[in-house]
């Protein structure tokens, strides 16, 4: 696994949105550290594509920080709220749902206007989310401790 860890390390520069949301992803899935080299490089190139990044990829990034329990470089994080409020008019419940779960993982609150924007997003995609999905939403108002409907 060294060997591979080292390759995406050396590659993480050429990634996609899509190839470093996956690789975050699954360091956390497997609940392992990228270490700090590759985390570095996997940052960067986050915050260098944050504009490309589409909501699955926006969501998926923040759930794997969360689930990692690392918070994303202050400039990082304000690149992906930023992309995040800008679509989250596509967000799907999943989107969502992680969304709010790892802002209130992280001890964070989303800025007024992304919360706003996932409020309304939710509550036009509210019979399409699935019994996990609810669960973590409400779960995430009440660590925030922000009562829906108040964004």
């Amino acid at each position: 696994m060294r060997d591979l860890e080292g390759q995406a390390e050396a590659l993480a520069g050429t990634f996609n949105a899509q190839a470093v949301s996956n690789t975050l992803w699954a360091y956390a899935t497997m609940g392992r550290d990228p270490g700090a080299g590759l985390m570095r490089v996997l940052e960067g190139q986050a915050e260098w594509l944050a504009g490309t990044f589409n909501a699955q990829t926006v969501s998926n990034t923040l759930w794997a920080y969360a689930t990692m329990g690392k918070d994303p470089r202050a400039g990082l994080m304000r690149v992906l709220e930023g992309r995040a409020e800008l679509l989250a008019g596509t967000f799907n419940a999943q989107n969502v749902a992680n969304t709010l779960w790892a802002y209130a993982t992280m001890g964070r609150a989303p800025g007024e206007g992304l919360m706003r924007d996932l409020e309304g997003q939710a509550e036009a995609l509210a019979g399409t989310f699935k019994a996990q999905e609810v669960a973590n939403t409400l779960w995430a108002y009440a660590t925030m401790g922000t009562p829906p409907g108040s964004g």
